[in-house]
């Protein structure tokens, strides 16, 4: 079936994403996707986004996230953040997103591994909850949350590598 490029209608503001873009997005989608992230809609996100790059397309105009929509392709878009697929139109519409209706930032010590040296964390979409995939990091590992602890101060995240980019309910 024939795709096109889809988009986002933020206050004020259109941001359009290529078809190449989309398909980064909606693997990230499935890969974030966590039963125990209360709010966050990655399947609900990933209907509404599949949906409207289909040619003829449902509707001509622009999508509006709201909502666990919104918390999931933020989270999708840190995600690709850190990697080589992250665009300047996906930089645009994280970018957008956040100034104008994502949550505030969320900080966060990480440590990869019990026992190993804390990396600091910045989400710009929300918390972290058990069984999240945290972003990729540098060396390409992929890391889920085993453990988070309450220090008085910013939240204590303890990762273990994960063999897999998929969501935990794969």
């Amino acid at each position: 079936m024939a795709t096109q490029p889809v988009s986002f209608y933020v206050p004020n503001v259109v941001v359009t994403i290529s078809d190449r873009d989309v398909e980064h997005l909606l693997d990230r989608l499935r890969s974030v996707g966590n039963p125990n992230a209360p709010g966050r809609d990655c399947a609900g996100a990933h209907q509404l986004i599949d949906a409207a790059r289909q040619v003829p397309p449902a509707t001509d105009v622009p999508l509006k996230l709201d909502g666990g929509r919104l918390d999931a392709v933020l989270r999708a878009l840190d995600h690709l953040h850190s990697t080589s697929l992250f665009s300047r139109s996906l930089t645009r519409l994280r970018d957008t997103l956040i100034s104008t209706s994502g949550p505030p930032t969320w900080t966060a010590e990480v440590q990869l591994g019990y026992g190993a040296k804390c990396e600091t964390l910045y989400s710009y979409s929300g918390t972290y909850v058990l069984d999240d995939l945290l972003p990729p990091h540098p060396e390409g590992e992929n890391w889920r949350v085993v453990d988070i602890r309450d220090t008085g101060g910013r939240p204590l995240i303890v990762a273990r590598r994960s063999d897999s980019a998929s969501s935990p309910s794969d």
